[in-house]
């Protein structure tokens, strides 16, 4: 045996000894890495969090919409019926033509408002909605119908996120329409009561093998002199 097996031995002999667990200690195994578990909704978790501040929601946005829709409508009438009494003082005192056209002004911008943001469409439709919200809430409550069945639970979180997935999907619908309307120019009318508006066809010219020959030229042949 040459001088280098016997160093290669000596050397492996120490990571063995050291690889080897010692009399009396115990090895601990790596645990496996922990796994991260969802925690399910119980039903009162879901009635709160979820049911009551939708429904909350809805019932702000509403009582908003309906109180801005109020105001500016109030205004607006109250300022159109004005201006008739202020244009028969328009002869005496001129200075209240500025005061008509101020007042024709903020009604066009109140009219313009009510048409931009539609107050009175949210606040229905955001009315109705809460309502629904708290309709379903006191069904699941009483357990009365639809709720009379084995798993009453499932089927309120089914109707509660079809009612805002419907609400959701009518407002996206809106913006887009709202969108296709913004960007197409306006079209021409093309009627104005039974008349046509847009100007008739051309007749398309008459074409040669269609004109009437002159008398005598039925076959082509001059017609002689008389």
């Amino acid at each position: 045996m040459g001088n280098a097996d016997i160093q290669a031995q000596t050397t492996a002999q120490p990571a063995e000894q050291s690889a080897q667990p010692v009399a009396g200690q115990t090895t601990q195994a790596t645990p496996p890495p922990a796994r991260r578990t969802t925690k399910l909704m119980t039903e009162e978790e879901h009635v709160e969090k979820r049911l009551d501040e939708q429904q909350c929601w809805y019932s702000k946005k509403a009582t908003w919409n309906q109180k801005s829709f109020r105001e500016l409508r109030i205004i607006e009438v109250i300022l159109a019926a004005g201006i008739p009494f202020g244009s028969s003082l328009v002869i005496q005192y001129h200075e209240i033509t500025y005061v008509v056209a101020f007042v024709a002004f903020v009604i066009a911008a109140a009219s313009g408002v009510l048409a931009l943001y539609k107050f009175q469409d949210n606040w229905v439709e955001y009315r109705g909605t809460a309502e629904a919200l708290k309709r379903e809430k006191y069904l699941f409550l009483t357990r009365t119908s639809p709720y009379d069945v084995p798993d009453p639970f499932h089927m309120l979180v089914e109707r509660v996120e079809g009612l805002l997935s419907k609400e959701s999907a009518g407002w996206g619908s809106y913006m887009r329409q709202a969108g296709t309307q913004t960007t197409q120019p306006p079209q021409q009318p093309t009627h104005y009561g039974d008349v046509p508006l847009t100007p008739a066809a051309p007749k398309p010219a008459a074409k040669p093998e269609d004109a009437i020959p002159p008398r005598g030229d039925v076959s082509g042949v001059p017609a002689p002199h008389q």
